[in-house]
């Protein structure tokens, strides 16, 4: 094989293997119910993860987001083997803080709220599972 042929070959591989790794995006989505503020529920939604550990972001597709969250928004993950936490930075000072607690195997999650420094369940069924 000649020289130059070979070089070509390994030149057009490695391309084509830095393409594919920068352009495949890790993406993770899960079916999200939102509420209005009276409790009642919206129409179903789904929030989508990209990106791994605090270089992740969040967006949700759900009813009617507020200022905070209806735009992508960077978020900090973190993963056990239970669950996955998903804690989005919002996009406006002053608004609530809230983090997303998955379970790893399928079976739901729920949305936490943070008051003062403890993490709190926010009450409300968000059905929190894989979207397929």
């Amino acid at each position: 094989m000649k020289r130059s042929s070979w070089f070509s070959q390994y030149s057009s591989l490695l391309a084509i293997i830095g393409c594919l790794v920068t352009t495949t995006a890790v993406a993770q989505t899960w079916n999200y119910q939102s509420y209005n503020n009276g409790g009642i529920p919206q129409a179903p939604g789904y929030i989508t993860l990209e990106g791994k550990g605090d270089a992740s972001s969040l967006r949700m597709f759900a009813g009617t987001l507020n200022n905070c969250y209806n735009r992508e928004l960077k978020a900090s993950v973190t993963q056990s083997d239970g669950v996955t936490i998903i804690t989005p930075v919002p996009a406006l000072v002053g608004c609530e803080e809230v983090r997303f607690v998955i379970k790893n195997d399928g079976t739901g999650g729920r949305r936490e709220v943070k008051r003062a420094s403890d993490w709190v369940w926010d009450g409300l069924e968000r059905r929190l599972t894989p979207r397929t």
